[in-house]
């Protein structure tokens, strides 16, 4: 297959990168300063076991590609983005293109299965970063990383097992996966405090809030009947609740994607689609979220605003949870 790796971001980046050094063709879709250090340089991919420079084709937009019967693409934009890149691709390349969705929460896939025949969840698993344009980390100590995927709403099908061959091929820990869903909603669980070091900043003590956080969503997700995987199971498979990472030489320490955004200069936050996600089954459902919804709005006002980590405290957010 050739790989469209729509958004080469932190997460797209790395993997389009590690996918091409295996001599999988790949095209990336960026924009902005990124996209032009990328044609002017090529992706520079650093790991803390190396730095490799590749040579990659990258366009603006999904109308520049000639797509072929070939492809897949490798949705990989943040949840917020992603609407409009999944109108986007429809109009460049038809209803029929496998549609791999990467993002964090559940929201992408059923966006996707409105607009396209065939869809797939990833689930992703390593510490990525945006270092500067035209550079991307993964810090997971050796350059991997474990990913889950599968055709929505259920299956495994040749698509699947071969993007899970070639991603195991290329360093990462790739299995298919015949439900992917239920490793999505357990990630969407691991996931409900990952805006907690962006908006309260690193060293916070958050770890009450945490808990109120997991509690709240395992609530909800066993009112939905969402089967979740068996701790069990993920220790079959050899599957960690969370990612290690190690330090890249001259890099700074790896951060929040929330934090990374904010540094960026982006002002729109993914927890609608991870905090809000729970408190929406909540409403469903009639459980009360209010420390989900609490660090949804103070996300999605940080990320607006701007506002510096660390600047709102957690007694913030403890009011809010409490009106």
């Amino acid at each position: 297959m050739r790989y469209v790796v729509y958004g080469a971001g932190a997460t797209g980046g790395v993997m389009g990168a590690a996918l091409s050094r295996i001599g999988r063709e790949v095209v990336l879709i960026a924009r902005g300063r990124h996209l032009e250090a990328i044609r002017e340089h090529g992706l520079t991919l650093r790991t803390p076991l190396e730095t490799v420079q590749t040579e990659l084709s990258a366009v603006e937009q999904p109308e520049e590609i000639e797509f072929r019967e070939d492809d897949a693409v490798l949705l990989t934009v943040k949840t917020q983005d992603a609407f409009d890149a999944l109108d986007d691709l429809r109009a460049a390349a038809g209803d029929n293109v496998p549609v791999v969705c990467a993002q964090n929460g559940v929201a992408t896939e059923r966006e996707a299965l409105r607009r396209f025949r065939r869809v797939y969840g990833m689930v992703v698993r390593f510490p990525g970063m945006l270092l500067e344009p035209g550079v991307v980390a993964n810090y997971e100590p050796r350059g991997g990383g474990e990913i889950e995927l599968g055709r929505c709403p259920q299956g495994i099908d040749d698509v699947a097992a071969q993007l899970a061959a070639d991603l195991t091929a290329c360093g990462f820990d790739g299995q298919a996966e015949a439900d992917v869903m239920r490793w999505k909603h357990e990630k969407l669980l691991i996931n409900v405090g990952s805006a907690l070091a962006g908006v309260f900043g690193p060293g916070a003590d958050t770890a009450a809030i945490r808990e109120r956080l997991v509690a709240e969503t395992r609530a909800v997700l066993e009112a939905t009947g969402i089967d979740l995987p068996t701790p069990e199971e993920a220790l079959r498979l050899n599957r960690q609740p969370r990612y290690d990472w190690a330090e890249i030489e001259g890099a700074p320490p790896f951060a929040s994607s929330l934090w990374q955004g904010i540094q960026r200069g982006l002002r729109t936050a993914e927890t609608d689609y991870i905090n809000g996600e729970v408190a929406l089954l909540g409403a469903h459902h009639g459980i009360e979220t209010p420390y989900n919804r609490a660090l949804n709005l103070l996300a999605n006002r940080c990320a607006r605003e701007g506002t510096t980590p660390g600047t709102v405290t957690t007694a913030d957010l403890e009011a809010l949870a409490a009106s």
